[in-house]
């Protein structure tokens, strides 16, 4: 997917300069990240790839309906709940998982993550290459870029710093994808099948039985 790929590019960008560059202004430095951020939620908005990916989820799980009727034409066996929730819920994460990716690359706040956040948070014990007697770059930064510095990793270590891919606002992650595929694929049949027990046990019970018919032996 196209706008996958570009997200994922201006953010590696982004990376790459604050894990191998100099940076002299870090209050520009916020402002692009701020940028960034901005372009990533217009991107994956309804008016541009948001209202694609869903369609693409949606036709997933068309597909996957589609494919269990053309089976029953066929075949005359029927998938039962179970494997139609399973197929459609594949159908439907696939898409959503492989974007979601994205969503690391700017909120993973793991020392050792290839993130944003990360790469900010290491920045200062870099080796500065302008210094001879391996100087670290966060003593060669000024009290005024310290600052900047510092608010910005506050930032992107802010719970409420929702950076990456969102839909209608919410910050999807692949955790979210998969609790949501285990919802839908596992809990949601077993219910089912457990309702549709119940159901049938009580309407059998509720049942009137009519009188028993008396049979006459034969002597």
């Amino acid at each position: 997917m196209r706008p996958c790929n570009v997200s994922r590019q201006h953010t590696e960008h982004m990376i790459a300069r604050f894990e191998s560059d100099i940076i002299d202004d870090w209050d520009a430095e916020a402002s692009k990240v701020t940028c960034l951020d901005l372009k990533l939620e217009k991107l994956w908005s309804l008016e541009e790839a948001g209202a694609p990916l869903i369609a693409s989820s949606l036709s997933g799980v068309v597909s996957a309906l589609g494919a269990s009727a053309v089976r029953t034409l066929h075949s005359g066996i029927a998938w039962d709940e179970a494997t139609l929730f399973a197929f459609a819920s594949v159908a439907a994460a696939v898409p959503l998982a492989w974007v979601s990716g994205l969503t690391p690359l700017c909120t993973d706040t793991t020392v050792s993550a290839r993130s944003l956040p990360a790469a900010i948070s290491r920045y200062p014990s870099r080796n500065d290459p302008r210094s001879n007697d391996c100087q670290f770059l966060d003593e060669s930064m000024s009290c005024e870029d310290k600052h900047a510095y510092r608010a910005l990793e506050l930032l992107m270590h802010s719970e409420r710093f929702a950076m990456g891919f969102q839909m209608f606002g919410v910050l999807v992650t692949r955790r979210s994808v998969l609790d949501i595929f285990v919802k839908a694929a596992l809990i949601a049949p077993t219910a089912y099948e457990f309702l549709r027990a119940n159901l049938q046990q009580h309407l059998h019970s509720s049942t009137p039985q009519g009188p028993a018919v008396p049979t006459n032996s034969v002597g």
